[in-house]
């Protein structure tokens, strides 16, 4: 993450679920079938300060645990 280090990108705003919904349509590709992943969002933009390649970092390496860890059936 970037705790104190200056943003380069001081002032970017994302668009949450846009920005997931992108993500997670490339995610479910690689996903194994015995994970199934599921996001909930409010229908309207969600504009949240920093850079989203950050939230990008947090989501794939949650589901690369859940990948990792999650034995199958």
């Amino acid at each position: 993450m970037a705790f104190g280090r200056e943003d380069a990108e001081a002032g970017a705003t994302f668009d949450l679920p846009g920005r997931l919904k992108q993500l997670i349509s490339m995610i479910r590709a690689a996903l194994p079938a015995f994970i199934s992943l599921e996001v909930r969002h409010p229908g309207h933009p969600m504009i949240l300060p920093g850079d989203a390649t950050h939230l990008d970092q947090v989501v794939i390496n949650l589901v690369h645990n859940a990948i990792k860890f999650t034995p199958p059936d």
